[in-house]
């Protein structure tokens, strides 16, 4: 039982420890297409750089923008801080209920399994595999234009 229990308040530090990390390069990403976008405005208002670096300034957003949509840093912190919530349950429930440690166990390898497929079905950077592979799609591709045919 002691086990279970160093087990849960070690993951508990580790999720909380991501969902921090993950929040904390949200803000940098969210901080860094601001100022980079005000600077570029400014410097480009005021001719004060050549327009070359003032087009680099520029790109900077597009490519912390790219950045938050491909790595989702909001959403995986939400993620750790729910797996988190998940798993204060079962050690409340360890600790204050009694409750039998096989029995969480059991509750805790389903959850783990839950939260594993949400990680991959929303927030994996893998490509989705496809449906129903080698079998033809559930409905048929539309027809091409006529000047296609």
């Amino acid at each position: 039982m002691s086990d279970l229990r160093s087990d849960l308040e070690k993951e508990k530090s580790d999720y909380s420890r991501l969902g921090k990390q993950n929040y904390g390069f949200a803000y940098v990403l969210v901080i860094g297409i601001g100022l980079a976008s005000a600077a570029s405005g400014v410097t480009g208002l005021s001719a004060v750089l050549n327009p070359k670096w003032v087009g680099l300034l520029g790109i900077i957003p597009l490519i912390f923008s790219v950045l938050a949509a491909i790595l989702k840093p909001q959403a995986r912190a939400n993620f750790h801080y729910y797996y988190l919530e998940g798993l204060d349950e079962f050690s409340r429930r360890l600790r204050d209920e009694g409750a039998d440690p096989a029995q969480i166990t059991r509750e805790l390898t389903k959850f783990r399994r839950e939260m594993n497929e949400r990680w991959k079905r929303e927030l994996s950077l893998e490509p989705t595999p496809p449906q129903n592979p080698g079998k033809p799609p559930a409905t048929p591709p539309p027809p091409l234009p006529p000047q296609l045919n």
